[in-house]
């Protein structure tokens, strides 16, 4: 393999992985072996890939930003390329993969379309189900969550995920935009059942947090989506929903700032021997997180 080659492999880890330590875990290296290769790849293009803001936390550059778009196309193409060569004859037959609702219809069905393309004998049938009860069933091959997976499955870490605050211009012309967080006791709040936390999680102190008498409760973030752009209320929202060019406007970014969930596709450990099972779920996460970066492209902060 091109040394060049190599370089940007570890480069590319760094920054999806949003960390040194955790991109030499996955890759089997040490840390300090992972963070001279990014040196080394610096010096040889005579420029800093990553800002670093003090000893634990640090960003991508703009050269390293344009860097990483180039490596989500090119790198993930020919491994994607590779992939398809070697195992277009053992992707076959059908697999259950379940996810959230937005989730899938935002950035898993386009996944799906690739691999049907790539692996015309394969089948991927998107669910929604409770995860534990249909590993258990043995109904569920591959899934993808936000909760850290137990010990017990085969996982791997997609990408982290950060929201944005919106609200419909509609509905700030006619209840106004809020300054501040108290702002909000005036306004209607969507929220996300079964759990979420994100308004309490905003605030930072769940016990000193009092939702407004008028906020609503939606199942999934689509609903929810949909309920802002009708102007029903104020709604946190994952950025794979939010576009620029759509009825919705971001509203106390600074507070957006706080929210941010660990996308994980899992696998139980049985069926994770099945031939072909780790390179497709390899192949899915790297799918994902280019049908994620496309949506929502921007500076990004990371950590060691």
């Amino acid at each position: 393999m091109d040394k060049s080659f190599a370089l940007l492999h570890y480069f590319q880890a760094v920054a999806e992985y949003n960390s040194f330590s955790r991109a030499a875990n996955k890759m089997n290296i040490s840390q300090s072996t992972i963070s001279a290769q990014v040196k080394k790849l610096e010096s040889q293009l005579g420029c800093e890939l990553f800002i670093r803001e003090n000893k634990h936390h640090f960003k991508l550059s703009r050269e390293g930003m344009k860097l990483l778009a180039e490596c989500q196309t090119s790198l993930n193409g020919l491994r994607h390329c590779m992939m398809s060569l070697s195992q277009t004859e053992t992707m076959a037959g059908s697999i259950n993969l379940a996810c959230s609702v937005a989730l899938g219809n935002q950035v898993v069905l386009p996944v799906i379309e690739q691999l049907m393309e790539t692996y015309p004998q394969l089948v991927i049938n998107l669910i929604e189900t409770s995860l534990e009860k249909a590993f258990f069933d043995d109904d569920l091959d591959i899934a993808l969550n936000f909760s850290p997976p137990e010990p017990a499955f085969y996982y791997q870490r997609v990408a982290d995920i950060d929201k944005v605050i919106v609200a419909s211009h509609a509905y700030l012309e006619r209840y106004g935009t809020p300054a501040s967080f108290s702002d909000l006791c005036e306004h209607r709040l969507l929220i996300q059942a079964k759990g979420k936390l994100d308004w309490p999680n905003i605030y930072a102190q769940q016990s000193k947090f009092s939702l407004p008498e008028r906020s609503q409760y939606f199942d999934n973030n689509l609903t929810k989506q949909h309920a802002a752009e009708r102007g029903m209320g104020i709604a946190v929202l994952p950025t794979y929903l939010y576009s620029p060019n759509s009825q919705l406007v971001p509203v106390l970014p600074q507070y957006a700032l706080r929210l941010s969930e660990s996308l994980y596709i899992m696998c139980s450990k049985k069926k994770v021997r099945q031939p072909g099972m780790v390179e497709l779920i390899v192949e899915i996460a790297e799918l994902i997180r280019q049908q994620l970066y496309d949506a929502t492209h921007g500076g990004v902060c990371f950590h060691k």
